[in-house]
């Protein structure tokens, strides 16, 4: 069984269209949705983290409200899971509403974060990780740098730093609106503004002071 973490901020239109996609292409699930109600405001690292500890199934993917999911999205990532050598987490092929490119998961060099080209299949980082239960039990799950942002990162850098791999997979895709970017009310997209003016800034501050010394190593 897959279980599929799920973090919300009362936004229930996109939830929905989310859910009917999971309902539509995945078979053996359970959903666990951790709604941080205004008001109420925790990390996405924690709710993600709360999520996974309330989990049942064998392998563990996180997601954001506004996305939707593909055809064979989890088939794909198991059996890619369960055939690839030292694997820690796995990468989606990540489309945005308009059909451009958003992500192949992540990758750093030195400092700079980048987007890997189509043909590199290993990868620092996952935006939404797909991996076992196990393995997030053994990093001690996500760490927070701010309300949100590079919980991500960090979490891939913590199973690179332990000898696993992060790999991307072409074949499982998924979709993501990004709610304040192109679509959402006024104050969604003032609220979005905010976040990677300020709550961005902040968490890349923190989390360059635990990786900064490892992701410069590295190029040694």
């Amino acid at each position: 069984m897959i279980s599929i973490c799920i973090s919300t901020k009362d936004r229930y239109e996109a939830l929905n269209k989310l859910m009917e996609s999971i309902k539509k292409n995945t078979k053996d699930y359970e959903l666990i949705i951790h709604n941080d109600s205004i008001g109420n405001s925790i990390p996405v690292a924690t709710a993600w983290n709360k999520c996974a500890r309330r989990s049942k199934g064998k392998y563990l993917v996180f997601l954001n409200d506004d996305m939707e999911v593909t055809e064979g999205w989890i088939e794909s990532q198991t059996a890619m899971y369960e055939t690839f050598p030292l694997v820690g987490s796995l990468a989606f092929k990540v489309f945005d509403d308009q059909g451009n490119i958003q992500s192949r998961g992540h990758s750093f060099n030195g400092l700079i974060p980048y987007l890997p080209p189509e043909d590199v299949i290993e990868v620092d980082y996952s935006d939404h990780p797909f991996v076992s239960r196990k393995l997030w039990e053994r990093v001690g799950g996500f760490t927070a740098h701010n309300k949100m942002y590079f919980e991500d990162a960090s979490f891939g850098l913590k199973l690179q730093s332990i000898g696993l791999k992060n790999y991307y997979n072409s074949n499982a895709i998924l979709i993501h609106t990004t709610i304040g970017l192109r679509v959402g009310t006024e104050k969604q997209k003032q609220i979005r503004q905010y976040n990677e003016k300020v709550i961005q800034q902040k968490a890349r501050e923190d989390f360059y002071k635990q990786w900064g010394d490892y992701l410069l190593s590295r190029k040694k």
